[in-house]
């Protein structure tokens, strides 16, 4: 693309070089300046034209790029979104489930320290029984002893 500056000079100088009194070589080089000042001309406004095409191009494929980028940041926000809330609902049953077995846990300790105190009451009980026992058998076997003696002596 050449500058304006250079399609609208030839005319400037022609312009100012001609008298009244121009030959027909002056005429001809004069008409065949206006037709090559008038080509370069249209070809400035053809060019002018593309890039204004080029720029309506390039503006609608921003556009395009940004919506896509929108859409994009839409879907990745919504997907992190429902992930969070995936995540929030998991974390809040698991809490639920905690705090279950923590109150399960209590029982059974609870229920673990009766159980060890009856084994104690238990031990001590059987303790007793066995003393008990033993204090019978002793009884019977000095009877059982007493008996026989007296049993002998009878004989």
């Amino acid at each position: 693309m050449k500058p304006l500056f250079y399609a609208v000079l030839p005319l400037f100088l022609v312009g100012c070089t001609t008298t009244g009194s121009a030959s027909k070589s002056e005429k001809y080089q004069l008409e065949l300046t206006v037709h090559k000042t008038r080509a370069d001309l249209e070809e400035v406004k053809h060019d002018l034209h593309t890039q204004k095409m080029e720029l309506t191009i390039l503006e609608g494929k921003m556009v395009n790029h940004e919506d896509q980028m929108t859409s994009m940041k839409q879907e990745t926000f919504d997907l992190h979104q429902t992930k969070l809330e995936t995540y929030h609902s998991q974390i809040t049953n698991l809490e639920k489930k905690l705090s279950r077995l923590e109150s399960k846990q209590e029982d059974l300790s609870t229920q673990l320290q009766k159980v060890i105190a009856m084994a104690g009451e238990m031990a001590k009980a059987l303790a007793q029984s066995k003393e008990k026992l033993n204090e019978l058998e002793r009884t019977l076997s000095a009877q059982g002893k007493a008996i026989a003696k007296n049993h002998a002596g009878d004989l």
